[in-house]
């Protein structure tokens, strides 16, 4: 459980920085944009380490 959280948190931060950094480029009018783009960010890295975790389990088995 808390490697999950690490994750979470992690994916967060990735997400937090590529929103600020999109906005800084192109400004606030962009805002819509610039959270889609963190929440596929966020949603990607939690999915990858998701099916990161599956792999590790199948093989284990």
């Amino acid at each position: 459980m808390k490697l999950h959280i690490k994750s979470i948190v992690k994916s967060l931060l990735i997400a937090i920085i590529i929103f600020i950094i999109f906005i800084a480029i192109s400004g606030t009018k962009v805002i819509l944009g610039a959270s889609i783009m963190a929440l596929i960010a966020f949603f990607g890295n939690y999915g990858s380490f998701l099916y990161e975790q599956y792999k590790l389990k199948k093989r284990d088995k």
